[in-house]
Parts: C-alpha cells; structure tokens; sequence
C-alpha cells in the first residue's frame, strides 16, 4: 500500500517545469487516461497512465529527475508518491502543482487533436442519448422502442468485460475526429 503523501515529493509550479523542458533538465509524465492525453498534452511528455504506474515502474529507472502532471495537480500527486516510495533517494520526483490546466491557462501550448470532445465522452453522450430515447418511446407504448436501451446496456457490459467498445470505433470514424494532431493554445 501507498501513501498519497510523500514528504519527500517536492511541488512545483509550470513556469519552472517549462523552464526545465527548454533546457532537457526533466523527464515529464502525463499520468491522464489514454483519451484524456489524446485529448491535448504537452508535447515533450510520456503517457503512463496512473492506473499503470506501478506495471511501468521499471521503465522510469534512469530517470535521475521525473515530474508528473495530469488535468489538475491531484492524480499525478499519487502517482509521484508511488514512484518516490519505490525509488526512495535514488530518484527526484516532483507533483506539477495545478497540473495541464494551470499548463494551458498561462497561455503554454499543448498538443492534441483537434475535437472538442473526447472520443470516450462522445461515447456517453450518445449512449446516454440512445437510453434515454429509447426508453421514452417505450413509456409511450411504441413497438420494440426499448431494444435500443438494451442495445446500449449490452454494448456497455461488453465493452466493460472485453475493454473493446464497437461505438467508440464508429465515432473515431466520423469527420471531426479524424483530426491529425495539432498544436492548441487554450
């Protein structure tokens, strides 16, 4: 077990951690989930998701200086604990204090694609959509309506079982997310 605080983790704030990526000084992690980091990221950073921080553990050895990051400063504060409690003294872990949004709100550039929505968040809106939809028409007594809250209660149970979620391939398919990767200001 972990404690989700270190002592030992040292916070800093985004003007000295873009201080330190002009100079190469440190190795950034984004510890979001894979959308969120697809979403927008800071282009020098690596994706390890926090829920897979203790798999890649060993991957981050050699990395005399590591700084996390995530949306708001509080995810990549465990993650930074994790790492500090296994790496004790051989390793200098930071937590970025108000982590990719204070990044984005002091005007530092991000990169990510170009969708106002995530793909996953798209994915909720129109389950949610069809649910809810469905289940009108079938208070309404029309024929067969409530299939497609069955449809999306399978769909769900599926893509939670098998971590493969036909919508999301669809989605990905139309217009506005087959954005290539651009740069974003706010």
């Amino acid at each position: 077990m972990f404690k989700t605080e270190n002592p030992n983790v040292q916070n800093i704030d985004v003007q000295q951690l873009q201080k330190w990526m002009k100079h190469k000084e440190i190795v950034l992690i984004d510890v979001r989930e894979p959308a969120e980091f697809e979403s927008f990221h800071i282009a020098e950073s690596q994706s390890i998701p926090l829920s897979e921080i203790s798999d890649n553990i060993e991957s981050l050895k050699g990395n005399a200086h590591a700084a996390f990051i995530c949306l708001t400063g509080n995810r990549s504060k465990i993650a930074a604990s994790i790492v500090k409690q296994e790496f004790g003294t051989s390793a200098t872990v930071y937590n970025i204090s108000g982590g990719i949004a204070t990044w984005k709100k002091v005007g530092f550039p991000v990169t990510g694609s170009s969708t106002g929505f995530p793909v996953m968040r798209q994915v909720h809106i129109v389950a949610g959509l069809i649910a809810l939809v469905s289940t009108t028409l079938a208070w309404f007594n029309v024929p067969y309506a409530i299939l497609g809250a069955m449809f999306v209660g399978y769909g769900l149970l599926f893509s939670g079982l098998t971590g493969w979620c036909m919508m999301s391939m669809l989605l990905k398919l139309l217009p506005w997310n087959k954005g290539k990767s651009t740069t974003v200001l706010n």
